[in-house]
């Protein structure tokens, strides 16, 4: 197949002459014919590839060698086109006074500079591609434009566009096959107080399910109500023990902001003293997941006490010797590969679509060809899952027939050796990466420039994507936005398997992604074939000249990547830059304006500014002073236009005076309030209708219980009050109130007394934290009928409180859930996780 990166990086640059320089005319003064020479010279290398593509199977090493000088022309050219836009846009965009006139006027030359070099190097870049356009005849080879040769849309490229907001199911809730026996084996090690063994391990090759197995234990009610506390730590290749210490204190107690940043000031030796402060008298479950190296078990072992008799830590490798040199009595697990029927049976669940749609003859023909190509995944959970991905976008029998032949041939290819297996697992995961569209096989190499096993934001992933130019304006529909687009990209990629759902947000976006480890390898590997990108560590400074992205993990020298002439972007975890060089920061480019923060602070907005800017989706404005600001802030068109899904707002007045406002606002998902709110108005009529995220801080709140009111808004999801937002002694929730409520935090409400909730209320509450409520005398009786409720949370509540929740005598300040024996513990004894802190 032809190099992918230069079919994306010519289509980019395209949409980008096209999107910025075309639709601005002002940009194209002095060197219009070169651009649209350009233009025209960069269709024919589509063309080209086009053809390379069809024919790459041949073996001519001639295309390999051709499409190889494309690569290095498509990114001459991406550079020369973005650093003409970056310097030509900062100097038209200079306005002011006389110093600004003085500037300007230097601009106008420094202008015509940079013309002139910019049209000496598309001279230049279009003559290179006459040059070997010239040559093909010789070798037998022409080509034609054939269609318009236009580059492919997003749009093209996405068979269909799911609606925004996606759900996607719990990790422990995906769909696994065989794992019955595997998880009460491990349950009852876990919870036996009087096995010998301290270590249970679970070791197995990548991608047999390993990681699914142990989120299966971990999340298992048994094993949450047996333990005090627990843990899951992501050890992965490289490690560094500070943030693993880190993250354990962070996820067995509540730490607040200020405890926070003491942490980040203590030393090695401070941090691993806490860890064993808090876990010394805990019955206390650690879990390291993908754990590789022995060096690593010994630097983290000194930190972890005994505890209490039962306390156990749950190990994930792939290394049998590193499982045994933790202890070599440990419980040893292997996960054994899944027989043909279960292979079958996981398979189905990821085509059950495709299947149930077809004929009963179409059926048959489905059900023999999976059959036959789920044997070729050896077993493997992983390779199933991604082959299921790949059954799921093809809806015809001849489909699926020529997926199985391409199977089939690819494994031929792969050979065989001591890797056999692990080759056939990657030649599987491959044909997924060979299937997606070109855009997308950007967005996928891009991964690759994060760290292993690292929680991606979803967000920001999006805003680099664009960023680099793989979602451009000219290639999607014009109701979408850009985010838009990225979020279906994003989509996609799960969708088929290629990257994991971490975590997602109350209105089911997903907030953070992550790639398995056998993933990230086809990443890397193809990346580093294609030079999209390397991973820089000290020993590879000399060897990466031609890469075009590089990124240092774990703070890896950044000089040495400004030696490096054509880095486009880099992705540093922990390294200071400095100054950044021209090569790094003109690489930013700004689309949109789609998120804005005005803080005093911070320089920020102005008020006059918010009526121009109609496409924000998210803003946040502080210390709103006068009634003025506020009105001023209420009545711009972006507060009411139909983009806007997110705002903040904190104020300095005596009360917000109306927020009428927002009612009108139905897109508007995720609202937080600071400060007081006057109760003239119903809540109701101040809330937006669709709210999904409410956050209400010191909002005051006392003439009408907020309960009555936030419990009919059908699609709120998460709900925090919190620092006197209600002031009231009482507080209700009624019977099929909050029917999508999942997250509930009450924090400092300081006159609440009785909290009823009625049989049938909060059918869906998942997470509920209570803090700080001083008057507050019991957990409610209703608690008991919210059967969906997994955890709960009482932090810095009364003694006597807590005292009709557990048996303090016998069981110490954090009790686990079978030794709660206090006059309210019935209320809570279905809940799995309850944690006293």
């Amino acid at each position: 197949m032809a190099d992918t990166v230069v079919q994306s990086v010519v289509s980019n640059v395209l949409g980008r002459i096209s999107d910025q320089l075309i639709s601005e005319v002002k940009f194209l003064q002095g060197v219009a014919d070169q651009v649209r020479s350009l233009e025209d010279e960069l269709k024919w290398v589509q063309s080209f590839l086009r053809y390379a593509d069809a024919s790459y199977d041949q073996g001519d090493e001639r295309l390999h060698t051709w499409v190889a000088d494309f690569r290095e022309i498509a990114y001459d050219a991406e550079d020369a086109i973005d650093t003409y836009i970056f310097r030509v846009a900062f100097i038209k965009n200079r306005r002011g006074s006389f110093r600004g006139f003085l500037k300007r006027l230097t601009g106008i030359f420094k202008e015509i500079k940079y013309t002139y070099q910019v049209g000496l190097q598309i001279k230049s870049i279009n003559g290179r591609i006459a040059d070997i356009r010239n040559r093909l005849p010789t070798y037998g080879i022409t080509t034609s434009m054939g269609g318009n040769g236009q580059p492919c849309s997003l749009a093209d490229g996405r068979k269909h566009r799911p609606g925004r907001r996606h759900s996607y199911a719990n990790e422990e809730e995906e769909d696994v096959v065989g794992l019955d026996e595997d998880i009460n084996k491990l349950v009852q090690e876990l919870t036996n107080i009087q096995s010998h063994s301290r270590i249970v391990s679970i070791v197995g090759i990548g991608g047999s399910g390993k990681t699914t197995l142990a989120r299966k234990v971990y999340n298992h009610s048994h094993v949450k109500r047996h333990f005090d506390c627990s843990a899951w730590i992501s050890i992965s290749q490289e490690w560094r023990a500070r943030d693993i210490f880190t993250n354990i204190l962070t996820q067995i107690s509540s730490l607040s902001k200020e405890e926070r940043e003491l942490i980040e000031k203590m030393t090695h030796d401070e941090l691993v003293l806490k860890v064993q402060n808090h876990l010394k008298e805990k019955l206390y479950l650690l879990v390291l997941d993908d754990i590789w190296k022995n060096e690593a078990w010994d630097e983290l072992k000194p930190s972890f006490p005994s505890g209490i008799l039962g306390s156990k830590h749950l190990l994930t490798t792939r290394i049998k010797d590193v499982a045994l040199h933790a202890d070599p009595n440990c419980f040893l697990h292997m996960p054994r590969s899944l027989k043909n029927i279960e292979a079958w049976e996981l398979l189905s669940k990821k085509v059950k679509r495709v299947i149930g749609e077809g004929t009963s003859q179409q059926v048959t023909v489905f059900c023999k060809l999976g059959k036959e190509m789920v044997k070729k995944c050896g077993g493997l959970p992983l390779a199933i899952v991604v082959l299921g991905g790949l059954l799921a976008t093809r809806t015809t029998i001849q489909e699926w027939e020529k997926l199985s032949q391409n199977i089939s041939s690819q494994l031929r290819k792969a050979g065989k050796g001591s890797h056999q297996h692990h080759g056939e697992v990657l030649t599987v995961l491959a044909l997924s990466y060979n299937d997606l569209p070109y855009h997308l096989k950007s967005c996928f190499l891009y991964l690759g420039l994060f760290p292993e096993d690292f929680e991606i934001r979803a967000r920001r992933l999006i805003r680099m994507w664009i960023a680099e130019g793989f979602i451009l304006s000219s290639q999607i529909d014009r109701e979408e936005t850009l985010e838009d687009a990225g979020e279906d990209c994003l989509h996609e990629l799960i969708q088929r398997s290629m990257i994991q759902v971490g975590t997602t947000d109350a209105s089911g976006r997903v907030k953070t992604c992550r790639m398995h480890d056998l993933m990230r390898d086809l990443c890397l590997e193809k990346a580093r074939d294609e030079n999209f990108l390397q991973i820089l560590s000290p020993s590879s400074f000399n060897d990466i000249s031609n890469a075009r992205r590089i990124a240092l993990h774990f703070g890896s020298n950044a000089d040495a990547a400004r030696r490096i002439a054509k880095i486009s972007w880099c992705f540093a975890e922990s390294a200071d830059f400095g100054h950044k060089g021209e090569q790094f920061s003109h690489k930013w480019r700004k689309h949109s304006a789609k998120d804005g923060a005005a803080k005093g602070r911070r320089g920020g907005l102005d008020s006059k500014d918010l009526p121009h800017l109609t496409d924000l989706q998210k803003l946040g404005i502080s210390a709103i002073k006068t009634e003025d600001q506020m009105k001023a802030v209420l009545e711009s068109p972006c507060i009411t236009s139909d983009h806007l899904h997110s705002l903040s707002l904190s104020h300095r007045l005596d009360a917000y005076p109306s927020l009428e406002a927002l009612s009108h606002c139905q897109k508007l998902s995720k609202l937080y309030l600071w400060g007081k709110i006057a109760e003239k108005t119903p809540l109701q009529q101040q809330l937006p209708p669709n709210i999904t995220k409410l956050t209400l801080y010191g909002s005051e709140l006392k003439v009408h219980d907020p309960m009555a009111t936030l419990e009919m808004f059908p699609f709120l999801k998460f709900l925090k009050l919190s620092t006197a937002s209600y002031m009231g002694t009482q507080m209700a929730c009624s019977e099929n109130g909050f029917p999508r409520l999942e997250h509930l935090q009450l924090i400092y409400l300081p006159a609440l007394q009785e909290w009823k909730i009625e049989k049938g209320a909060m059918p869906r509450l998942n997470h509920l934290t209570i803090r700080y409520c001083q008057w507050l005398k019991m957990i409610p009786e209703g608690l008991s009928f919210v059967t969906t409720i997994q955890e709960l949370r009482i932090l810095d509540m009364p003694t006597e409180f807590k005292d009709r929740l557990q048996n303090i005598e016998s069981c110490g300040d954090e009790p686990t859930t079978a030794q709660l024996k206090g006059v309210d513990f019935y209320k809570i004894k279905h809940i799995p996780s309850v944690k006293f802190e």
